[in-house]
């Protein structure tokens, strides 16, 4: 299959939002341990990665042989497995995943490794921006429980 990571390397998020011809923008989810996650699209609408990948040749004519598709939904089931998805995804574990990956920093400053550092920093400020997102706004006047309610992460 074309448009594959090169073996040895993960796909990833990036981040972004993009319209994936659904009628809005959302943000890409990373594809590992999406296996975990189903049913997948923004709204639930697709329980298997089949259904996924039918709907994209559709959507943009890609014209996909049966045998690439089949490929396609095996490598996603491949990179979808996982036991990262057995750790609890609260807000303790992303603290202490966020502490870990900065300890990068003691090593990346003192011998003054800019691309090093450059990447944590990067990093650090995309996933502390998603770990925000989870808790409302200061002023969101749909909170009504006051301070205790601001500081616990939203349901989402």
């Amino acid at each position: 299959m074309r448009g594959l990571p090169p073996a040895g390397r993960a796909p990833s998020s990036d981040h972004r939002q993009h319209d994936v011809g659904s009628g809005g923008l959302y943000k890409t989810p990373t594809l590992l341990n999406a296996n975990f996650n189903a049913p997948y699209f923004h709204d639930g609408r697709f329980a298997d990665y089949a259904q996924v990948v039918a709907y994209f040749d559709r959507g943009l004519q890609a014209g996909i042989q049966a045998r690439d598709r089949e490929d396609l939904v095996a490598y996603l089931s491949a990179v979808g497995d996982g036991e990262r998805a057995l750790i609890a995804d609260d807000i303790d574990t992303r603290v202490r995943e966020l502490t870990d990956f900065a300890v990068v920093l003691d090593t990346a400053l003192p011998q003054h490794d800019v691309p090093a550092a450059t990447l944590v920093v990067d990093a650090l400020n995309r996933e502390l921006r998603e770990l925000t997102e989870k808790f409302p706004e200061r002023k969101d006047s749909a909170v009504s429980g006051g301070l205790a309610e601001r500081s616990r992460p939203a349901a989402r």
